[in-house]
């Protein structure tokens, strides 16, 4: 649990270094709204020269058209570390990233996931497949290939242990991915730090979606 809880249950074999800014919010679309129909316009900057004021307005244009529908503010942008980029300072922040030396890259994307057990020595992976019911999958190269020539209709996504704080008796729990599908359960108990169960407290999982869940507890 202790490598699992630093590094997480998954390693990529594929990073992509760079710099980036976003914006994460849950949005509520309009039903009788319609989305653009061109979803073919990509662009790509590789030195600032490439950031014309005319393409960099295109950008801007067509994400504006993409998030019309919602109820979003469009003014700014956050980067990694959580500064806020206001439109009209994204040529200078774009500028001060392609100045930045290599050491101030950050991972902006992981790909080809696997998970993290199978990086741990032979014993102590057999236990993991065996606390997570995963049989004969050590000696299967291609895991997805693996559960769909098995048939395989369920499996153990994630493992974790949540800290339970003073009252009030809810708390809500992120994942650290998003999940394809809310069609997943979740099975819990409370526990002291010692590991010993509390029976006389439910534990009850309600609003699961792909983001995470939140936890209720009664006496």
């Amino acid at each position: 649990m202790d490598v699992f809880n630093s590094y997480g249950y998954f390693l990529p074999k594929k990073i992509i270094l760079g710099h980036k800014i976003y914006r994460i919010i849950n949005l509520i679309a309009d039903k009788n709204s319609t989305e653009p129909d061109d979803k073919s316009y990509k662009a790509k900057w590789t030195n600032l020269d490439d950031f014309s004021e005319s393409k960099f307005e295109d950008i801007l244009n067509q994400w504006e058209k993409y998030m019309s529908s919602y109820k979003f503010d469009l003014s700014y942008l956050v980067s990694i570390n959580g500064e806020f980029i206001k439109k009209n300072e994204l040529e200078n922040w774009i500028k001060s990233c392609l100045e930045c030396d290599l050491d101030s890259l950050q991972v902006i994307k992981c790909k080809e996931l696997y998970p993290l057990y199978e990086i741990f020595d032979l014993s102590l992976r057999q236990e993991v497949v065996s606390a997570l019911q995963i049989e004969s999958i050590l000696e299967i190269d291609n895991q997805a290939e693996f559960i769909k020539r098995n048939n395989i209709k369920e499996r153990v996504l994630m493992e974790g242990i949540v800290p339970i704080k003073d009252p009030p008796y809810s708390y809500s729990v992120k994942f650290p991915f998003y999940l394809k599908s809310n069609n997943y359960q979740i099975f819990g108990k409370l526990i002291t730090h010692d590991g010993k169960p509390i029976d006389e407290v439910i534990i009850k999982f309600e609003f699961m979606d792909i983001y995470g869940f939140l936890i209720f507890m009664e006496n």
